[in-house]
């Protein structure tokens, strides 16, 4: 990792961050999010470096420093965190699953969800992953931190699946460790709010899981916190 110091994110998937050289580094944005209180300036960050020269850049951002705290706002490796998650048993499911598979097409729209999880007798366990860096500046973790359009449709892509006859599930995958509980964000998005609250109504299962992350900042276990399903 490369220690930086955040300076702006522009064009959605770019960031440039200052390195202790004094060099503007520019970085590969994997977050669609609106990064809400991810991306102050002079933050400091850590960048991973690629070797891969097939790369446009060379740099990716991975993590954030809110509150002496590193965030992770790596979208892509979140899934790989919860895909090991998985497969070690570390997040309770209760789903004797025996395959777990990725990027599924699902739903009315064909979709594709994060995860299938299948048990000895075919039954399916559909999953979708949401990573979450957003808080109400105490100890309650957010989502969205924007409104988003592509969460709403794969909750009715969801409850689709439900109806037929599979499990269906959303896993919030919880960066921010000062926090123990969570919640939809109503003031961002009402829609997703009242969607995720009817859909949870139905059989929707939800499951608010804190990646516990080691000094070297690798993740090592995961911690259920409550979902506070506000009004």
């Amino acid at each position: 990792m490369i220690k930086a110091r955040f300076i702006r994110r522009y064009k959605r998937f770019f960031v440039e961050a200052l390195n202790n050289e004094g060099i503007i580094l520019t970085a590969h944005c994997p977050n669609t999010g609106s990064m809400q209180q991810c991306s102050d300036p002079n933050s400091e960050v850590l960048l991973s470096s690629s070797s891969n020269l097939k790369r446009k850049l060379k740099y990716t951002l991975e993590f954030v420093k809110i509150k002496d705290n590193w965030v992770m706002v790596n979208t892509i490796k979140t899934n790989r965190i919860i895909e090991i998650v998985l497969k070690n048993g570390l997040l309770d499911v209760n789903f004797d699953h025996k395959k777990i598979y990725r990027e599924v097409k699902f739903g009315i729209e064909n979709s594709r969800v994060d995860f299938l999880l299948e048990n000895h007798i075919n039954e399916k366990f559909y999953l979708e992953v949401k990573n979450v860096t957003l808080t109400d500046n105490m100890t309650t973790a957010l989502f969205p931190d924007a409104e988003t359009k592509r969460g709403q449709k794969h909750i009715y892509e969801l409850l689709h699946e439900l109806k037929i006859g599979n499990r269906v599930g959303i896993i919030f995958a919880i960066q921010r460790p000062e926090c123990d509980s969570f919640d939809t964000n109503k003031e961002i998005d009402p829609k997703y709010h009242s969607l995720l609250k009817d859909a949870v109504k139905q059989g929707l299962e939800i499951f608010c899981a804190k990646i516990i992350y080691d000094n070297d900042l690798e993740p090592v276990d995961v911690k259920l916190i409550p979902f506070l399903n506000s009004d």
